[in-house]
């Protein structure tokens, strides 16, 4: 699948990259821009053989996992979107306890990993429905009783920018210990055992620190991912 705010290049090149340095010939077709939905019922059906997620028990099971971590960790750092002008809601927190005591609301998606993390530890958030990208103008009006919106690192510069009502709250990361992996649709289960051999390679190697600098490094710069107050929280 491929995303127009390019949020599928790493995974394309980390891909890629991986099976050739193998000596492994590769050629991918790729879908364009398709809703979260739509890729689950493609890989559901086979149509598409191979897409990344966040790693679950449920989807373990439904698919055939290649059980690589793809970000190192980064993708289960997730940074508020909040409405401008909101920050200073956040700017004496310094703990989950404290954070979990503020009169606020998330968005989630209904079927999202982070809805199931959030309710394991007791935040309160609102589980979308539909096209979850409908968000946005509520969350900027402050209407819709929703004060922020988690995002992850990969994701919140971009959505930032095309929102200018929002800001990316200053202090605060929450994290959870999960990341993404390739899953691959059943019928293309034979594919597993090359791609968990490269992708394997590559962590050992170095190439996917390289990569994942090349893609995000400038974004964790941005964010100030090592200054910000962490927020640790459970994961069910």
């Amino acid at each position: 699948m491929s995303f127009n705010n390019d949020n599928h290049l790493y995974f394309h090149e980390l891909l890629i990259s991986s099976l050739k340095a193998i000596n492994q010939s590769v050629s991918i077709t790729i879908y364009p821009e398709t809703p979260q939905t739509r890729i689950i019922k493609y890989l559901n059906e086979g149509r598409i053989s191979l897409h990344w997620m966040l790693q679950t028990p449920t989807r373990d099971a439904r698919y055939t996992p290649i059980r690589v971590n793809l970000t190192g960790g980064l993708i289960g750092t997730r940074l508020l979107l909040i409405p401008k002008g909101k920050a200073y809601i956040y700017q004496n927190i310094n703990s989950l306890d404290e954070f979990r005591k503020l009169p606020v609301v998330g968005a989630l998606g209904k079927s999202w990993y982070d809805a199931e993390v959030w309710k394991a530890n007791a935040l309160n958030y609102i589980p979308l429905e539909g096209d979850w990208r409908q968000v946005y103008k509520p969350l900027a009006l402050g209407n819709r009783g929703v004060d922020y919106f988690p995002r992850g690192v990969n994701e919140i510069l971009n959505e930032a920018a095309e929102h200018p009502d929002l800001m990316i709250e200053p202090r605060l990361a929450l994290i959870y210990h999960r990341d993404f992996i390739f899953y691959l649709a059943k019928p293309y289960i034979s594919y597993k055992d090359v791609i968990e051999k490269a992708l394997k390679k590559a962590e050992r190697s170095g190439l996917q620190a390289k990569l994942l600098n090349k893609h995000w490094g400038h974004t964790t710069r941005t964010l100030k991912l090592n200054s910000r107050v962490h927020l640790y929280l459970e994961t069910p």
